[in-house]
């Protein structure tokens, strides 16, 4: 269902030539939504018998506004769009994940009861939550079904009423996300996807709420980020340009090539977007912080990896720490690998020079710059997870760039809480 047979769907709503000086299409519906409360019938009814697929899931043809509104009242609209289309940028401080919210592989429908997390997030001290956003649940979605769009917009308004602010992040670890980056039907699905979603998130406000088109985007051919030729400036200036159709007024993130790594970030050439957020992500060294991980074998199997790390005292536990991994070969690699972190001495000043330089690109570019994820799994010594979640904190908040931990709770082994509880020493890491 990826696409398949939707490769015109870039085009579905943009119909209305004989007003075209005026404003496109897609504006003008934005505008319209943001005017009535409610969407007319007629754009359900229009489809009504038609066989859903993930065009019709996503999109609705727009109507023949020039004959509902004349000239000089299209005009009007114009003109107080354009008066209110360029809102100020979001402001974000301190904020934490909701993983498996609405990412998990197969879908749940979120109860009222699931939001009361919320409560909590905010009165713990954080100011917002970004939400990863699963974009199948979207495009394989049938036609006019109630979700998952209800669930997104219970979060979106639970979420307002804690005046917790929402960062929602399309975020995919399947082949939805390899195929639109590849290009073809599969593209113009996910662009069709990402303008309707905006006009679903525009109108909850600038000040409430961003959006992330793709979090973690790859080289579709070179999963392992090395050198490529891939246009990634090229192709994600589509997304921006899609998700802005359908959200004039908010703030979009964007981030680099490689799993959103800040080295891939700073080799980025700006974006003619002005209204954007350049986000990355930050989970070194490995090593420390996905001990423990089992969609490593490699990491799985490594346990007590400290941080900071002290050469000669990690050197005298190699042996004893590799003593239960029966694969030579394994076992050879993982050696390798403690060596390098040996070596390293990685503490809080490598922490700071990544840091420092990603800021330092965003002043030179005159651009915004997050830190939108920083993990550690709960495998790590708990001491040392701790000093490295306060160390990354701290340092980011002294580059003054928003952050957001990954994360409030987690399937995987990576959530903050502890017996249901965001412990005291926890948030004074955070500094909540």
């Amino acid at each position: 269902m990826r696409g398949a047979g939707v490769r015109g769907c870039r085009g579905v709503g943009v119909e209305m030539e004989r007003i075209e000086s005026l404003l496109n299409s897609r504006t003008l519906q934005n505008l319209l939504e943001r005017l009535f409360a409610s969407q007319p019938k007629s754009r359900t009814q229009a489809h009504k018998n038609v066989s859903p697929s993930p065009c019709f899931a996503i999109l609705w043809e727009p109507l023949p506004l020039n004959l509902l509104f004349p000239a000089p009242l299209l005009l009007l609209i114009l003109v107080t769009f354009t008066q209110t289309a360029h809102a100020a940028p979001i402001t974000l401080k301190r904020g934490v994940n909701l993983e498996g919210w609405m990412s998990n592989p197969t879908f749940r429908v979120l109860e009222n009861s699931d939001l009361t997390a919320l409560e909590a997030i905010r009165k713990a001290g954080f100011d917002f939550v970004r939400l990863p956003l699963n974009p199948r649940f979207f495009i394989e979605a049938r036609a006019n079904a109630p979700e998952p769009r209800a669930s997104l917009e219970r979060i979106l308004q639970a979420a307002r009423k804690q005046n917790l602010k929402v960062v929602v992040s399309l975020y995919s670890e399947d082949d939805i996300k390899l195929e639109a980056l590849k290009g073809g039907a599969a593209r113009d699905t996910y662009l069709a996807l990402l303008e309707r979603l905006g006009m679903v998130l525009n109108p909850y406000g600038a000040a409430w709420v961003a959006f992330e088109p793709m979090d973690e985007p790859i080289d579709p051919s070179r999963p392992d980020c090395s050198p490529s030729s891939y246009d990634w400036n090229s192709v994600q200036g589509q997304f921006v340009s899609a998700a802005r159709r359908g959200a004039p007024q908010l703030t979009l993130l964007v981030s680099g090539l490689c799993y959103s790594s800040a080295y891939s970030m700073i080799q980025m050439k700006p974006l003619e977007d002005k209204n954007l957020i350049y986000s990355f992500q930050f989970v070194d060294p490995l090593v420390f912080t996905q001990q423990g991980n089992p969609i490593n074998a490699e990491w799985v199997g490594f346990k007590n990896i400290p941080y900071p790390v002290s050469e000669a005292k990690l050197r005298a536990q190699i042996p004893a720490m590799l003593k239960g991994v029966p694969d030579p070969k394994l076992r050879k690699a993982m050696a390798a690998t403690l060596e390098d972190y040996a070596k390293s001495a990685y503490g809080e000043a490598q922490i700071r020079s990544e840091l420092e330089g990603a800021q330092g690109w965003a002043r030179q570019q005159n651009v915004s710059v997050m830190l939108k994820s920083f993990a550690v799994h709960s495998s790590a010594p708990r001491a040392d997870r701790l000093r490295w979640f306060r160390d990354v904190r701290t340092l980011a908040e002294n580059s003054k760039m928003p952050w957001a931990v990954w994360t409030w709770t987690s399937p995987y082994g990576f959530g903050l809480l502890e017996g249901g509880k965001l412990p005291a020493d926890m948030k004074k890491a955070l500094g909540l």
